[in-house]
């Protein structure tokens, strides 16, 4: 009966570890990297304010002369309350942990598709 019960936790916790998003290890430098290896160049790149809308990081820079900004948050968690905070950052792209202000296509998309 023991052995049962073992094996019965043992496969609970196996399931619930496979269920488990997996942790999203990207920084802000990532999303730099990633921007220069495609081809664009940042233009006078800083920081932005980030903790006016609760982020912990981020970057801003330009692509085609728009604006784009990305921000990082602890996880896609802290976003949603940010967002519930902060009303201006909802409906921007999110990315895992990260949002982007910008209104350049071509910034966006390239930001959904970094993983």
């Amino acid at each position: 009966m023991l052995k049962k019960i073992i094996l019965i936790i043992s496969i609970l916790l196996f399931v619930s570890a496979c269920g488990a998003a997996p942790a999203d290890n990207r920084t802000i430098d990532d999303f730099k990297v990633a921007y220069e290896a495609a081809g664009y160049e940042m233009d006078k790149p800083g920081e932005p304010v980030y903790t006016l809308i609760g982020a912990i990081g981020g970057t801003v820079f330009y692509v085609d002369g728009d604006k784009v900004a990305i921000y990082m948050y602890k996880d896609a968690a802290a976003i949603k309350s940010a967002v519930k905070n902060y009303p201006l950052i909802e409906g921007w792209p999110e990315n895992g942990k990260f949002i982007l202000e910008s209104s350049n296509n071509r910034a966006i998309d390239f930001f959904m598709a970094i993983k």
